[in-house]
């Protein structure tokens, strides 16, 4: 942990960035996982507004580092929620929607991190996010906008099928996904999960969990 919050600092300086309000170096004492929060709200708002792109995909570099450190931190479920549902699928959203995203092969780059960070994050956390009484819509979330992003590059197109394939996966292994999921509401999560999946590619139905 010390290390990650030794290199914000000299990072953003070297950079001469401190326009987007990056967090001071942490205090002796300070609460180590409010320092790691600062980070990926700093780092998520680079990613996401640095008008030059090389700077961008740094940024989104050493966001996916940052979020692997987090697991030294011992964070809760409700912590590991509010980063997938304030800080990544927001930064994801906002690079897929950003005007011009698509001109040059760096700003791909940018995109092409941040939804591996996303989906990485979330399998290396579903232990602890499926607690939470707002995962559901967090996957939901999560699943609409890989949904935007496949239209917007060929190697998406490609690569996000396949990582929602190993989350589906993963969750039905788990026990998360099975017929009877279903919300505090009643929606039945198991057939939104695979309409939205099948949005993504018609290969995504239940047929892959017996395959």
């Amino acid at each position: 942990m010390g290390d990650m919050v030794v290199w914000l600092p000299s990072w953003k300086s070297s950079q001469g960035e401190r326009r987007l309000g990056y967090p001071a170096p942490p205090e002796k004492g300070l609460d180590r996982a409010q320092c790691w929060s600062d980070v990926i709200k700093a780092l998520c708002s680079f990613s996401s507004q640095e008008s030059a792109p090389q700077v961008r995909n740094h940024a989104a570099v050493k966001l996916h580092n940052a979020i692997i450190m987090g697991e030294q931190l011992q964070l809760d479920a409700q912590q590991w929620g509010a980063v997938l549902k304030y800080e990544l699928i927001p930064l994801v959203q906002a690079l897929i929607t950003r005007e011009k995203a698509w001109d040059v092969e760096e700003n791909f780059q940018t995109v092409k991190l941040a939804v591996k960070t996303l989906s990485k994050t979330f399998l290396q956390f579903l232990n602890l996010l499926q607690k939470l009484p707002t995962f559901s819509a967090i996957w939901l979330e999560m699943l609409t906008v890989l949904q935007k992003s496949c239209y917007r590059h060929n190697e998406l197109a490609e690569s996000v099928p396949e990582d929602v394939k190993n989350m589906l996966l993963v969750m039905a292994k788990e026990g998360v996904l099975t017929q009877d999921w279903k919300d505090s509401k009643g929606k039945n999560l198991w057939e939104a999960t695979w309409r939205e999946a099948q949005r993504i590619s018609y290969a995504l139905t239940p047929k892959i969990l017996v395959s």
